[in-house]
């Protein structure tokens, strides 16, 4: 089973064409337009919040993401799923996911 969000690229024929050639392969669709449902989305939050703002080159840009991550480790992942809370979170964090613009 692969677990998927809703985005219309997940349903593009060549998607189909090798769902139904690769039966054994299950996709389960998460709702349309929820982030808060994902808890990837507040990872991408905190990443996008740590490198926002700052003008740097390509490179830099990447030496800045993996900073990011080699700064937090795996076994914090599942406190990152918490909705308003984690430690991948900035300090003072706090988004209303569920009436987000």
């Amino acid at each position: 089973m692969v677990i998927v969000d809703n985005d219309s690229i997940r349903h593009a024929r060549a998607v189909a064409r090798y769902l139904h050639d690769h039966p054994r392969v299950e996709v389960l669709y998460g709702a349309g337009y929820s982030p808060h449902d994902n808890p990837v989305e507040r990872i991408w939050a905190a990443l996008k919040a740590f490198i926002a703002n700052t003008a740097v080159s390509r490179p830099g840009r990447l030496r800045q993401i993996h900073a990011f991550f080699r700064a937090r480790s795996p076994d914090r992942l599942p406190a990152a799923a918490a909705p308003r809370t984690g430690p991948w979170l900035p300090a003072g964090y706090q988004r209303n996911f569920w009436n987000a613009a």
